[in-house]
């Protein structure tokens, strides 16, 4: 029996990243005390790439693409975080979460 051979291509990378969005430090403290609750008392606190990949995590791949799609926008945007939080976003800055 003949085998045909199967062509190896590349896998397709269909993530959508979070590009040329800077997290401000005020976001920062603020994400670390209300979404990943660690007080603001406690030295132990996560980095800001820590921070970045738990944001990636949570995010759908839709509220990516519009965070993207927004994130030179001057005005301030709202953009949810699950079903409680919402993060702030303007000039392409994260402002805070509440």
């Amino acid at each position: 029996m003949l085998y045909k051979r199967q062509k190896k291509g590349k896998k397709m990378n269909n993530k959508v990243q979070i590009r040329g969005v800077k997290i401000t430090h005020h976001f920062w403290e603020r994400y670390n005390e209300r979404i990943l609750l660690i007080p603001i008392t406690e030295k132990r606190k996560c980095s800001k790439n820590a921070v970045k990949r738990d944001i990636n995590k949570r995010l759908t791949e839709n509220e990516k693409k519009c965070i993207d799609l927004l994130s030179g926008c001057n005005k301030q945007i709202k953009i949810p975080l699950g079903q409680i939080n919402t993060m702030i976003i303007k000039n392409g800055n994260f402002i805070t979460v509440y």
